[in-house]
C-alpha cells in the first residue's frame, strides 16, 4: 500500500509546517499527532530526533479499527530511515499511548525517558495488532509496580531495549506486561528490571521469545523474577488457553523464580503449552526453575530442553508445584556461562554448558561465542 509520509521536527522554524517534506517538517509533535488522528490510518509520519529530549506526550485517539492499513510512527536521527532514535519525554511527561481503536499502529525507532507515577507504563498500547519495535524505554519510577511498557490487547514488541527503575512488582505488572486476548508476540528484546515479563493469556496463544532478562545494575536493581504467565482466566479455570509458547529466553541472575505460572488450565490442556530451550541463571541458592502457584491445576506442562545452573538451584527447586516432576530432558550445568558474565554475549566454550554438546548447548538467546545479542541498533 502507498503510505501519506509526512515529518515532524520540532526544531525546525522555517517552512510551511504541513509535514509535505523535511524542509516543510510539522514543528510540534501535537501537529503531527493532530495530523495522524484526522488522516490515518496509512499515515507514515517521521519524526526528526531533535537537539534535546522532547517533552511532549503522544496520546493517539483515533478510530483505526477493522481496516488493512497500517500507520507507522518512525523516529530518525539525520536521513529516514537511518534508524536513528526520536527521543521523547522526561521526568514529568512523555507517555505515549496508542488507545483502545488505534489498531494496527507501528512505534519504531523511539527512545523513550519517563518518570510515569501510574501503572500504565510509557508505552502504552490498547489497540489490536500494534507493533512497538526498535524502541529505547525507560520508567525512571522507583515506586512498586511501575513498568516500562503495558498492553491490553495483541501486540507484538520486539527487537527493543526495556527497563525499569522500579524494585518491586505485584502480581499484575512487570517490565513488560498485560493481557492478550488474540495472541501476542514478545521477542528479541533486552529487558531490566525486578520482573521481566507479566501475562495473562486469553482464548489464543502467545508467544515468548529469545529475550534477554536480566537486573537493572544501572538503577541498582535485581532480578527476582524472570517469566509470570497466567495460562487461563483468572480465578476460573474458564477460557484456557492453548498455544503459549516460551523458548529460547534466558533469565540471568534471579533471585526467586525463572518462570512462573499463576494459573494453569485444566490438566487436559497444560500439555498444550511448551516451554523449551530456556536457559535459566539463578543467582541465589533459594530459587527455583520452573514454579507453578496454581494448587487447582497440577499437571506438568510440555517442559523440554531447558537449562538451569545446578551448583545454584538445587534439585529440589528446579520444578515446584507440580503433580510430578517433569521427566523431559534438561540440561544442568555449573558456573556462569557467558563470555564475560554477560549474558548479552555468547556462551563461552569453556564453559560446562557448550560442552554439554553442540546440540544441547543451544539455549537462550544466544548460543554460543559466535553470536552477540543486539536488541536496539
Amino acid at each position: 500500500m502507498a503510505f501519506d509520509v509526512r515529518y515532524c521536527n520540532p526544531d525546525l522554524s522555517t517552512g510551511s509546517n504541513d509535514g509535505s517534506s523535511e524542509a516543510n517538517a510539522f514543528q510540534s509533535v501535537s501537529e503531527a499527532e493532530t495530523y495522524i488522528e484526522t488522516n490515518g490510518p496509512g499515515v507514515h509520519m517521521y519524526f526528526k530526533r531533535t537537539a534535546s529530549r522532547d517533552s511532549s506526550t503522544i496520546d493517539l485517539n483515533a478510530t483505526f479499527a477493522d481496516t488493512t492499513k497500517k500507520t507507522i510512527l518512525e523516529g530518525y536521527e539525520t536521513t529516514p530511515g537511518d534508524n536513528g532514535k526520536f527521543q521523547i519525554g522526561h521526568s514529568g511527561n512523555g507517555q505515549i499511548r496508542l488507545r483502545s481503536s488505534a489498531d494496527g499502529v507501528i512505534l519504531r525507532n523511539f527512545d523513550v525517558e519517563y518518570s510515569r507515577s501510574d501503572t500504565n507504563g510509557c508505552v502504552y498500547s490498547q489497540g489490536m495488532t500494534n507493533v512497538i519495535e526498535n524502541c529505547k524505554i525507560h520508567n525512571l519510577n522507583t515506586s512498586a509496580g511501575r513498568g516500562a511498557i503495558r498492553y491490553t490487547q495483541d501486540c507484538t514488541i520486539i527487537n527493543n531495549e526495556v527497563s525499569s527503575a522500579a524494585a518491586s512488582y505485584q502480581s499484575t505488572n512487570a517490565v513488560i506486561f498485560g493481557s492478550n486476548l488474540r495472541g501476542g508476540i514478545i521477542c528479541y528484546n533486552l529487558i531490566k528490571g525486578a520482573k521481566g515479563i507479566e501475562n495473562s493469556s486469553r482464548f489464543f496463544g502467545f508467544a515468548c521469545v529469545g529475550n534477554v532478562i536480566m537486573p537493572n545494575t544501572a538503577d541498582g536493581v535485581d532480578l527476582d523474577m524472570g517469566i509470570q504467565m497466567t495460562l487461563a482466566q483468572e480465578g476460573s479455570g474458564a477460557n484456557e488457553n492453548r498455544g503459549t509458547f516460551c523458548a529460547g529466553n534466558t533469565i540471568y541472575d534471579f533471585q526467586s523464580t525463572g518462570i512462573e505460572i499463576t494459573e494453569q488450565p485444566n490438566d487436559t490442556d497444560a500439555y498444550a503449552n511448551m516451554f523449551t530451550q530456556n536457559l535459566l541463571f539463578a543467582g541465589d541458592a533459594s530459587a527455583v526453575g520452573f514454579l507453578n502457584s496454581d494448587a487447582t491445576n497440577t499437571a506438568v506442562a510440555c517442559f523440554s530442553n531447558n537449562a538451569m545452573n545446578s551448583d545454584v538451584i538445587s534439585s529440589g527447586n528446579r520444578f515446584s508445584g507440580f503433580g510430578d516432576t517433569p521427566t523431559d530432558h534438561v540440561v544442568l550445568y555449573t558456573g556462569d556461562p557467558f563470555i564475560d558474565n554477560d549474558p548479552t554475549k555468547g556462551i563461552d566454550r569453556n564453559s560446562s554448558l557448550y560442552k554439554a554438546g553442540f546440540f544441547t548447548s543451544n539455549f537462550g538467546a544466544v548460543q554460543n561465542e559466535d553470536f552477540e545479542f543486539v536488541s536496539v541498533s
